[in-house]
């Protein structure tokens, strides 16, 4: 069983890791052209935090919602892909703060009791869940030829300017 300092650990680097992915970025970027491969930017990030906020405060009745639009907005399950670039989307402002209250309000219930079964099960689903975000990220920002992030880590392979890195792997199609 993982501690609490573990679990804060965990959603800190996560939530830090998926900033660091936006941070370069301009406002118009954060949403970015319309294509049936990824989803807006800022539709994403809201996305994740929304995710977080479900399952670790919300899915046992005991919080109610940040937002009383988050459901309509930032639930998957719900929310067809081709809309996300017609909703009414916080600002980048709105949506940073958002993500804010968020995850202090994880950090407060993981501090606040020690950590159950349950908790560090949702903790460690919300966790992997940015991670594959921070991938649909990466990924996006390649699609639309943005620059490599800066990230904290220096990677001797990030170049200016967008398209493919060095490394990408080309894998035949055979018979099936």
């Amino acid at each position: 069983m993982l501690s609490s300092s573990q679990l804060t650990d965990l959603v800190t680097e996560a939530r830090a890791r998926t900033l660091e992915l936006i941070a370069d970025l301009e406002d118009e970027q954060l949403v970015g052209p319309r294509l049936k491969i990824v989803n807006p930017l800022l539709w994403e990030i809201g996305h994740v935090a929304w995710f977080q906020e479900r399952w670790m405060l919300r899915h046992d009745g005991r919080t109610p919602p940040v937002r009383a639009d988050g459901d309509t907005l930032w639930d998957s399950a719900a929310v067809p892909h081709e809309i996300r670039w017609d909703l009414p989307l916080p600002s980048r402002q709105g949506t940073l703060e958002f993500m804010a209250e968020v995850v202090d309000r994880v950090l407060a219930r993981i501090g606040s009791e020690a950590p159950a079964r349950d908790l560090t099960y949702f903790c460690l689903l919300t966790v992997f869940h940015v991670d594959m975000h921070t991938e649909a990220i990466t990924y996006t920002r390649q699609t639309h030829g943005y620059p490599a992030p800066r990230l904290g880590v220096p990677s001797a392979d990030v170049r200016d300017g967008g398209g493919p890195l060095a490394g990408d792997v080309a894998i035949p199609g055979g018979t099936y």
